[in-house]
């Protein structure tokens, strides 16, 4: 090997055929790497590495996952095992394949940092986190509820994984224009787009250098901004912001219609009964997630980033707008609010 670290190129996806297509190019173009392709087992509580190379299986072996995160276990049965085959010293690059589904930001932090282990920035350099993604009924997908519950999860996954990579590889599969503004829409502005999984180039992936701070802003609630892509199709991006918490009573009844309303919303506000807690609001195919993310450093304020059909943005922003609190309200609002039961305490825990 030329470099004393491993050059690392990480490939997540949900759907089997479509992420195998991608990986079989890009080892296509790096005959001499090894592969790690990771599955786990929710129901057994295990984990299994497989390791080959164009040689054949080197490695596979299945251990007891740790912890019942997923992401944990993933990471930590992820980042020994690469640093395994840093140690070898027998390849010039690794990919490695995620199971599906699987968080991109925990694997891009665990080899792009410290973090985990110590020994990473010494022995692995992360080149490029792809994304695997059928852009084919993508809108339809995220529309709240359909697909029901299992659908969404693996929609929400997808969105996910397209948020935050490097790259974007599109399945192929034939997708109409509004799908595909909707992708561009979520996908990080920067991610380099690829066609088809046919048009993978290994050696493009390894050429490129992954940003762990750059793309841990683009989904951090707190810095969440729009990704530049055109309005087109239907579809626009707008941001909701002010200096003002919502009303914790409005914000309830404000919460389905914004929901229903949305493709995808995210970004952080605050509300006056938790006025040091950064809230975090994520919303995808018509799942709401809530919950405290960091606490307040500076100035407070509300900063909802939200994709949705143009003709469904005045209904969302009406009820952000009757959400905020007035003024008024904000006279006096520590002394009333701070400290008591705001209905968020599902969410959130006690005020």
């Amino acid at each position: 090997m030329t470099s004393d670290r491993l050059p690392v190129v990480v490939l997540g996806g949900t759907d089997e055929a479509d992420l195998s297509a991608a990986v079989l190019a890009a080892q296509l173009d790096l005959p001499d790497a090894v592969t790690l392709r990771l599955e786990l087992d929710a129901e057994a509580g295990t984990v299994r590495r497989v390791v080959h190379d164009a040689t054949g299986t080197v490695d596979d072996r299945t251990s007891l996952m740790e912890h019942a995160c997923h992401s944990c276990a993933l990471r930590e049965e992820l980042v020994p095992a690469l640093l395994e085959l840093a140690g070898a010293d027998r390849w010039p690059a690794a990919l490695v394949v995620l199971p599906l589904g699987a968080e991109l930001l925990p694997v891009g932090t665990a080899l792009g940092t410290d973090v985990l282990d110590e020994r990473v920035p010494e022995h692995l350099e992360l080149r490029a986190v792809t994304a695997v993604v059928d852009p084919a009924g993508l809108v339809e997908r995220v529309v709240a509820g359909t697909g029901g519950p299992e659908g969404a999860e693996v929609t929400a996954a997808v969105v996910a994984q397209l948020e935050y990579a490097d790259v974007v590889v599109h399945s192929g599969h034939e997708a109409a224009p509004q799908d595909l503004t909707l992708l561009r829409h979520l996908a990080r502005a920067d991610a380099l787009h690829v066609d088809s999984t046919l048009s993978v180039d290994g050696a493009a992936l390894l050429a490129m250098r992954h940003d762990v701070d750059t793309a841990s802003r683009c989904t951090s609630p707190l810095h969440r901004r729009p990704t530049g892509a055109e309005d087109a199709d239907g579809i626009t991006t707008v941001v909701l912001e002010s200096w003002r918490p919502l009303h914790p009573h409005r914000l309830m009844e404000a919460m389905e219609p914004m929901v229903l309303a949305s493709l995808r919303t995210r970004g952080a506000f605050w509300l006056p009964s938790r006025p040091d807690s950064v809230l975090a609001w994520d919303e995808c195919c018509g799942q709401l997630r809530l919950g405290e993310c960091a606490r307040w450093d500076g100035k407070r304020r509300t900063h909802l980033v939200v994709t949705a059909h143009v003709d469904d943005v005045e209904e969302v922003r009406a009820a952000f707008e009757h959400a905020l609190m007035t003024d008024a309200e904000m006279v006096g609002a520590a002394e009333r609010w701070v400290g008591r039961p705001d209905g968020f305490e599902e969410w959130a825990g006690a005020a």
